[in-house]
């Protein structure tokens, strides 16, 4: 069996540094990029429960997916609480129909 020469060997050594080097890039961007990401949901939970009025995220299916704290004082529902419910369970009967309407239109 042929002994692979040097420049072979420090070849391969060169290659495995190199992936190495940018293997570490690539995971200390990941790292950046999730701190920045965690940064950003940060200040967005900040600023939705500083927020004096009620704001209410909700899914195609209307099933509530996030509420502000303003959203649980004027319910009367603790957010948990909010999160088991659609928006036909809080809305106003006869205010119901008319805002599902424009729901499905804009979805």
């Amino acid at each position: 069996m042929p002994v692979p020469s040097i420049e072979l060997i420090w070849g391969i050594i060169a290659i495995l540094a190199v992936l190495t080097i940018l293997s570490v890039s690539i995971i200390v961007g990941v790292i950046n990029h999730s701190r920045k990401i965690k940064e950003s949901e940060s200040k967005f939970r900040m600023l939705f429960n500083r927020v004096n009025d009620a704001l209410i995220v909700f899914d195609k299916a209307e099933k509530i997916i996030n509420v502000n704290d303003s959203t649980s004082r004027l319910l009367g529902y603790s957010q948990k609480e909010l999160l088991k419910l659609s928006l036909k369970d809080i809305i106003i009967k006869d205010k119901w129909l008319q805002l599902h309407e424009g729901f499905e239109r804009i979805f």
